[in-house]
């Protein structure tokens, strides 16, 4: 295994399990009125079998309807939106699963958006959406920051981190998005900047080693993935 800090292992053999394709899959859509049901909302969503979640707030919602109409699941008035995605071996386990956790979480079942598949949930939460988005609302001035990708903690824990995190980002002004995959504690950050600012470079190492010190406070670490160990050793 080569790794972005030398030569880590050399295989001689391996045995891997594949899977079967998920066939039955849905993502729901949880509107968040106050922030503190977001943590009932990611504990329960880990116990019932939740899988990949994204949170994004009412300024996502307003630049994804002014610029990509009919993407992103809207909601009026609302300033968070959770989504989540389940999968099931069925349609109708697939249905009993979400059915199940929305009788465990503090939000009216009727207010809640289902849409079957994943296909919409991976459209909005890659990369490329996000880019070309902020690209459109700054016309090429603000820039995302993606260097907060793979940060782990144990999945226990990762409700307290993110509420830890997002009241941090929010206390600096800095608009973000949150995604992550809830049974293996992964949390990935999407920052925005302006990056003519002549404070760009040191904000985004203050805020960066900010974010590490959170992530430290719950034992997790920073991923070595992506050619990009050297980089983030110092964190």
């Amino acid at each position: 295994i080569i790794g972005s800090e030398g030569t880590l292992a050399i295989i001689t053999s391996a045995t891997f399990r594949i899977t079967h394709k998920k066939s039955h899959t849905g993502t729901i859509y949880i509107p968040l009125h106050n922030k503190k049901d977001l943590e009932v909302c990611i504990r329960e969503a880990k116990n019932k079998g939740g899988e990949k979640m994204f949170l994004y707030d009412e300024t996502f919602m307003q630049l994804a309807q002014k610029y990509r109409q009919g993407m992103v699941p809207f909601f009026s008035e609302t300033p968070y939106v959770l989504a989540l995605t389940f999968s099931g071996k069925s349609e109708a386990s697939l249905q009993e699963k979400i059915e199940s956790y929305l009788k465990k979480i503090p939000v009216e079942a009727f207010t809640i958006k289902y849409v079957s598949g994943i296909e919409l949930f991976e459209t909005i939460t890659e990369k490329g959406f996000l880019f070309s988005l902020c690209e459109d609302y700054t016309r090429g001035a603000f820039s995302i920051y993606s260097g907060l990708n793979d940060l782990v903690v144990t999945s226990p824990q990762i409700k307290e981190a993110l509420l830890d995190i997002e009241n941090y980002l929010h206390k600096k002004g800095l608009p973000h998005i949150l995604t992550g995959a809830i049974d293996v504690g992964n949390i990935s950050i999407a920052l925005l900047f302006d990056k003519h600012n002549e404070h760009y470079g040191d904000t985004l190492l203050r805020v960066t080693q900010d974010i590490c010190a959170i992530i430290k406070e719950y034992k997790g670490g920073v991923s070595m993935s992506s050619g990009e160990g050297l980089m983030r050793t110092p964190f």
